[in-house]
């Protein structure tokens, strides 16, 4: 008899509370309980890129909004490759990836570090360069994501990197939590919530192996 093959699901998203770590400038995450008779209902203020979050190309006031980003970029193989280097991620490391990879995740020195987990913002985090994104949108990859709150670097001038990823329609996925997960290829499932012209969007991320 055949044995049947159980797929592992691991949750590469922030857990969003109150302390969670947040760009310079935006809102963070602020959830307050309140009584309503028996039940108990919050009030939650976020900003629309809090936490493991999904870039829409309206973010840089290209065409698209969050709730028109097509399912079929969000849902499939993926791969986690790990970068070793502390510099920025490049063309190099794009080179690299298998050939038809259409979604990948980086895993970087920001998880080594535990950035995700200090609720202060750290502005020496890994992220692509300029170089790398016009690499991804070469090999027509659909998603990419990091393990921090951006891809691009804070301060880039004219942001060249989300610039040249959202233009071309690939996904951006930021703040994956991936410290228990090993490079290799898995199954992406990355839901943001339905936000009518959204710029983008808070996200349920799940790997299975």
């Amino acid at each position: 008899m055949q044995e049947l093959r159980v797929m592992k699901m691991y949750d590469i998203s922030m857990p969003l509370h109150n302390n969670i770590p947040h760009w310079p400038g935006e809102d963070g995450f602020n959830r307050k309980e309140k009584g309503a008779g028996e039940a108990v209902v919050s009030d939650i203020v976020f900003g629309s890129h809090t936490g493991t979050h999904i870039d829409a190309p309206k973010h840089f006031k290209n065409k698209g909004s969050v709730d028109e980003i097509d399912l079929q970029s969000l849902m499939g193989e993926c791969y986690v490759v790990e970068v070793g280097h502390e510099g920025h991620i490049s063309s190099d490391d794009i080179d690299k990836l298998p050939n038809g990879i259409e979604r990948v995740i980086f895993k970087t020195s920001n998880t080594k570090r535990g950035l995700l987990d200090d609720p202060e913002f750290h502005k020496d985090f890994v992220s692509l360069d300029e170089s790398a994104a016009a690499a991804i949108v070469a090999r027509k990859i659909k998603l990419v994501g990091l393990d921090y709150l951006s891809v691009e670097q804070k301060g880039a001038k004219n942001h060249p990197v989300h610039n040249t990823l959202l233009k071309a329609g690939v996904v951006s996925l930021e703040g994956c939590v991936l410290y228990d997960i090993a490079p290799g290829k898995y199954e992406i499932i990355a839901l943001p919530l339905r936000i009518q012209d959204g710029d983008g969007s808070p996200a349920r991320v799940i790997l299975k192996k």
